[in-house]
This record gives structure tokens, C-alpha cells and sequence, in this order.
């Protein structure tokens, strides 16, 4: 008696958690009156199993194991077969600290079996993550590194490795953010591979409610290399995006961007006679833009626009500019027996111009609309929308072009402490007022 108390008292003391399922799926199909039948049968078990070393706040370990078996069976074909086993494991070391650790590994193996073919595809993938958070929060480090193989193994496979790293520091009013990732990709196989590098860096200032800056600057390399080609690509780019608005006021806010890129593109195949093949191409970007936002009113908004770009590309330069202003009114609900009905009135302005066609056009749009609403003992509800719409588009390249558009939709729903129920029926119709169709 006392010995099977103490292994009571062992078993319970086990910090493991152990769950799984067991499923069973059969499907017929009969086709042509059934002259051809096609079954189906799907056979699946999982475990699960997780447990902590010491204390949980030490370490933390779980993994878990599937298998299926999947078989199709036609008339008159071959049957197949497919046989699937995947497994995950994970290893956590304090899990709950500020340099919490990482280490994963998930295989899976699937084997299809028939009179044609007998082949197996594996998917190994491993990664190992460290994270450090110093005490007062303010400055974070990530990195990790992750490993991929898929193919058929011993035959063609092809690896991936990945490998990241990431910071963030936290000031006053700003904050700086560092990404570096480094990729590789291999086929031996088929002699191919491939290797990229970026690094991105984001600045970001904050300089209460009335101002904010956001600046990036960010560059990668990408090399390949095949069985009878070669290329590489470098990219660099810098942005700043802004936005101000008057201090004490939140009816008018400025933005504006600016953005600069550049690409540069070489490529090498080998020719006809053994002589190798080259070509380079160089791309550069740069674009500025500024937006304003002005509520006159609860009603009245008013917007403008400005974009200009400037893109040089095989020693040849190209400008395009565009502007736009736009004004909106809204009206205030009224009320009526039959529901709300608001109506708006809309107007914009654009204009593109430089190297390339020039073109104005000018917009105008009116809709209105009414919206009902009917409950019913707090738990039905009914609701009812219907939208008309005209508008007018002047182009100095096209010919004017009207439209009205039609929209109705009516939804019900049903809500109880535990259940919610919705049926909606939309319907919309949009037609062209002009003599040519």
C-alpha cells in the first residue's frame, strides 16, 4: 500500500500535459447514373504534448505528431494512395524574461503511392531566435536564424537560409529602427542559386500633436546565379514623409513627401560561341508631393494636391507633374416620417502636365439618399438604404462623360444573448447618359 502511494505521488508530481484526436473521414461519389463511383477515405490521429522544466518561468518544451493516411479509389483507375507524417518540437528558455530563447524544429514527410509513381517530398525546417529587452524597455535586439530543405530527399532538394536581425530604440519624441536580413537559396541539383541582402533603417519624430516626421532609408543586393546566366541588382532609396498642422487647431493639416530611388541592374549569359553576354541598365526616381486638408466647416471640406516626379532611365529624363483642388459639402441629416435623408455636392480640379500628354479634367457629383431603421421588441432590426447618384466628368483629352448610379440594400437582423443572425440584399445599377453607349 505505501509503495503505490508514493508512485501516486510520483505521476501527479510529472509536469506533463498530454492531448490528441483521432478522426475518420469516408466519401462516395456516384457519377453517370452511377456508372463510376469515387470513395475517399481520410485517417488522421494527432498527439500533443507540452511540460516545463523546474518552473515555467525556466523553460518551457512541447512538441507533436500527426499521421494520415489519405486513399482515393475511382472506377476503372488505379487507386492512390498518400501517406502523410509530420512532426514539431519547441524549446523555450525563460519565456518570460527580457532575453527570452528560441529553439524550433518541424519535419514532415509525404509519400503518394500509385502504379505511376512512388516518390516522397520532406520539409525540414529549424530556426533559433534570441530577443534581449533592456529593463526600462526602451531599447529592443531580435535575432534569428532559420534553415528550410524541401524535395525529395537525396535527389533534388532545395535549401533556404534566412538569418535576421532587428533593433528599436525608444527616446522622448522619437524612435530608430534597424532591419538587416540576409537570404540564401540553393538547388544543387540544378546548380541555381541565389543570395540577398537589405538593410532598412526608420527614423520616426514626434513632436506632439501638431507635428510627426517619418524618414527611411533602406538598400539591397540580390545575386543570382544559374547553369548559364548571372545577374545582380542594387536598389537604394530615401524617403521622409512630414505632416504639420497649426498649433491648437485640428481643422487644417499640411503633408508632404519626398522620395528618392535609384536601381542599377546587371545581367551575364553566355553566348553562342562561349562569350559572355552583358548588359546594364541604371534606373533613378525622385518624387515630391504635398497634400493640404481644410474643414471649414462640418460640412465644407476643402483638399489640394501637388505631385511631381522626375525619372531618369537609359540616359533619358522624363517630367510629370500633377495638381488637384477639391471641395465637398455634406449636409446635416433631416429627419422624416419615412426615414433620414443627406445629400452632398462634390467638385475637383486636375491638371498633369510635362513630358508627358497634358490634360485637365473637371469632376462634379450629387447624391442623396435615405436610410430607415424599424426594431422590433429589442431584437429584430430592419434596415433599409437607398443611394442615387449623378456625376459629370469633363476631360480636355475625352468627351464628357455622365452617369447615375442606383443603389439599394435592406438588411434584417436578429440578436440574443448567445445567437446573432444577419440576411442583407443588395442591388445596384449604373448607367451612362450619353448618346454613345
Amino acid at each position: 500500500m505505501p509503495n503505490h502511494a508514493r508512485a501516486q505521488d510520483y505521476r501527479s508530481s510529472v509536469p506533463v500535459r498530454v492531448w490528441g484526436d483521432i478522426s475518420t473521414l469516408y466519401r462516395t461519389r456516384e457519377y453517370n447514373g452511377g456508372d463510376r463511383t469515387a470513395t475517399q477515405s481520410l485517417n488522421t490521429g494527432t498527439i500533443n504534448a507540452s511540460s516545463y522544466i523546474w518552473q515555467p518561468w525556466f523553460a518551457l518544451a512541447s512538441g507533436g505528431l500527426t499521421l494520415a493516411e489519405d486513399t482515393i479509389d475511382s472506377t476503372g483507375q488505379q487507386s492512390v494512395k498518400t501517406n502523410f507524417i509530420s512532426g514539431n518540437f519547441q524549446f523555450n528558455l525563460f519565456p518570460t524574461s527580457r532575453f527570452p530563447f528560441q529553439l524550433s524544429y518541424n519535419e514532415s514527410r509525404s509519400k503518394l503511392d500509385d502504379d505511376l509513381f512512388d516518390r516522397e517530398i520532406v520539409t525540414k525546417e529549424s530556426s533559433i531566435s534570441q530577443q534581449y529587452r533592456s529593463q526600462n524597455g526602451n531599447n529592443q535586439y531580435r535575432a534569428k536564424f532559420t534553415q528550410n530543405q524541401r524535395g525529395e530527399e537525396d535527389l533534388d532538394t532545395i535549401d533556404f537560409e534566412s538569418l535576421f536581425f532587428s533593433s528599436n530604440h525608444q527616446f522622448t519624441n522619437q524612435s530608430i529602427n534597424t532591419d538587416i536580413q540576409l537570404d540564401t537559396v540553393e538547388n544543387e541539383a540544378q546548380d541555381e542559386q541565389a543570395e540577398s541582402l537589405s538593410i532598412t533603417g526608420r527614423h520616426y519624430y514626434n513632436g506632439g500633436t501638431n507635428f510627426s516626421l517619418e524618414n527611411l532609408a533602406s538598400t539591397s543586393r540580390v545575386e543570382n546565379e544559374f547553369l548559364q546566366s548571372a545577374s545582380d541588382s542594387e536598389t537604394a532609396q530615401i524617403s521622409s514623409l512630414l505632416s504639420w498642422q497649426p498649433e491648437g487647431r485640428n481643422d487644417i493639416r499640411l503633408t508632404g513627401g519626398l522620395r528618392l530611388a535609384e536601381l542599377e541592374f546587371n545581367r551575364s549569359q553566355a553566348g553562342a560561341i562561349g562569350v559572355p553576354q552583358e548588359s546594364t541598365s541604371e534606373n533613378s526616381t525622385a518624387n515630391i508631393n504635398q497634400g493640404l486638408v481644410y474643414s471649414y466647416s462640418d460640412q465644407v471640406l476643402i483638399s489640394q494636391s501637388a505631385n511631381a516626379s522626375l525619372v531618369e532611365s537609359a540616359g533619358q529624363e522624363e517630367f510629370s507633374a500633377s495638381e488637384s483642388v477639391a471641395i465637398s459639402y455634406t449636409s446635416e441629416g433631416i429627419i422624416l416620417d419615412v426615414g433620414d435623408y443627406g445629400w452632398a455636392i462634390s467638385s475637383s480640379y486636375n491638371r498633369q502636365h510635362g513630358d508627358i500628354e497634358s490634360s485637365q479634367s473637371l469632376n462634379n457629383r450629387f447624391s442623396h439618399s435615405l436610410s430607415s431603421d424599424f426594431s422590433a421588441r429589442d431584437r429584430y432590426d430592419l434596415r433599409t438604404n437607398v443611394t442615387q447618384s449623378l456625376s459629370q466628368n469633363n476631360r480636355s483629352d475625352q468627351d464628357v462623360a455622365r452617369r447615375v448610379d442606383h443603389a439599394f440594400s435592406i438588411t434584417w437582423s436578429e440578436s440574443t444573448k448567445n445567437d446573432q443572425s444577419l440576411i442583407r440584399f443588395s442591388i445596384s445599377d449604373s448607367r451612362s447618359l450619353d448618346d454613345t453607349k
